[in-house]
């Protein structure tokens, strides 16, 4: 069976990467939320947006928290 690797396929097999990676920064996030070693500022504005809904506030919580990963992760990709 032969492979034909075309563009369309890098570009596939790179946003497959991608995501990886942020199922990576979602499960980080999880965990942070979920522990004792979670961004006590970003957690108290979490359950004050989110009324205090512990549920709710750890969705708000894994969100921010992600996009702050995505954001340090692209600022040192750019420092490279």
């Amino acid at each position: 069976k032969t492979i034909n690797n075309t563009t369309s396929d890098k570009k596939l097999d790179e946003e497959n990467s991608e995501e990886i990676n942020d199922e990576q920064y979602y499960l980080m996030a999880t965990k942070e939320a979920e522990g004792l070693d979670r961004d006590n500022a970003l957690w108290a504005k979490a359950m004050a947006t989110q009324m205090g809904d512990e549920n709710k506030a750890k969705a708000y919580y894994v969100n921010k928290r992600v996009l702050a990963l995505k954001a340090l992760k692209a600022h040192h990709d750019e420092s490279f």
